[in-house]
């Protein structure tokens, strides 16, 4: 079926339009990037022992990952970890058989006696020491998928914006 030219522009007028929403979408998710990326003297430091330390079993996007979670103030504090952590854990508290399928869906550590000192920002944990042992290193990564991201959405949003212009300016003479 070929479509008529009023057909055709309208259809274009609405794909423009959905367009330059998934670039607004591509500029928030490039600012969600820059976001997370903090310098170390923009995080909170506490040095008080948490309420609760505990290492739970999650999914992200499908796939099982294990996730080191600190609940102090009401405030849900995480990280995702690796087996090196797990490990370092398993050191400081004794137990010698942890690993990531050692322990059901999660495991609450007993804080006694021990010194604690963790950065954050917002609900993500940057840095953990557990009675002066770094248990998560402060690791700044790099902005590079931030300015990509922001690179695209800029010049997606630009096209866009040219082509509804366009779409305004000459109308229909445009497909003619």
């Amino acid at each position: 079926m070929i479509l008529s030219k009023e057909h055709y522009y309208k259809r274009r007028w609405f794909l423009a339009i959905l367009f330059l929403l998934m670039g607004f979408w591509l500029l928030y998710l490039s600012y969600g990037l820059f976001t997370y990326n903090k310098n170390k003297s923009e995080l909170i430091t506490k040095n008080s022992t948490p309420s609760i330390i505990k290492i739970e079993k999650i999914r992200i996007s499908g796939s099982p990952s294990v996730a080191l979670t600190i609940v102090n103030d009401n405030a849900k504090i995480s990280a995702i970890i690796n087996d090196d952590i797990i490990n370092k854990l398993s050191e400081i508290y004794n137990l010698p058989d942890l690993n990531k399928y050692s322990f059901g869906s999660e495991l609450i550590f007993n804080n006694n006696r021990k010194s604690y000192t963790y950065c954050y920002f917002k609900d993500r944990l940057y840095q953990l020491e557990i009675n002066d042992v770094e248990v998560i290193v402060y690791n700044k990564s790099k902005s590079f998928m931030g300015f990509l991201v922001l690179i695209v959405a800029l010049a997606w949003i630009s096209f866009q914006i040219w082509v509804l212009y366009t779409l305004k300016t000459k109308g229909l003479k445009a497909y003619g």
